[in-house]
């Protein structure tokens, strides 16, 4: 079981929420939001950074976490290579991870302004024959699973008006 978690917006909505001036930090999750199609791991903290640097973005930490909801892992992964040495001329903090994800950083970087990016949609399934399904919507997500094995991952995103994959 995963947790299933997918983009809010595209990124030019993303990009028009930014300042150019901004110190961006951008955190991506190597668990449950890699397997997301790619939302995060390596090529969604590669696809976010490299855009944001294109367009002119100052992105001065990105940070690949094993489990960005895991505190252990946060503060092991801050501690790395300097990464807690920028915080201070961080503007902006970017996870690429679940609701929990976002919720450890907020908890453990208090003061920082941490924006919500994804929206998490609940639990689901992964198997390499398949793409993420999403077979436990939480409370809060308003669709119908119609299918014992659960939704894909890009049909529940539809249904909801939210995007797929990095940004």
């Amino acid at each position: 079981m995963t947790i299933i978690t997918v983009r809010l917006f595209e990124y030019e909505k993303l990009k028009a929420g930014l300042n150019l001036g901004d110190n961006i930090a951008v955190f991506s999750c190597d668990n449950c939001a890699r397997r997301c199609d790619g939302l995060g791991g390596q090529q969604g903290l590669d696809n976010l950074s490299g855009k944001l640097a294109a367009d002119g973005f100052s992105v001065i930490c990105r940070r690949l976490f094993p489990a960005l909801c895991s505190r252990r892992h946060l503060q092991a992964g801050l501690d790395e290579d300097g990464c807690r040495n920028l915080l201070p001329q961080v503007d902006v903090i970017l996870p690429l991870s679940c609701r929990m994800g976002i919720d450890r950083v907020r908890e453990l970087l208090p003061g920082f302004n941490v924006l919500t990016i994804t929206k998490t949609l609940g639990k689901g399934k992964i198997s390499p024959q398949t793409s993420p399904r999403l077979t436990r919507p939480f409370a809060d997500i308003d669709i119908a699973i119609d299918d014992p094995e659960g939704i894909p991952i890009r049909e529940a995103a539809r249904r909801l008006g939210l995007f797929v994959g990095s940004y």
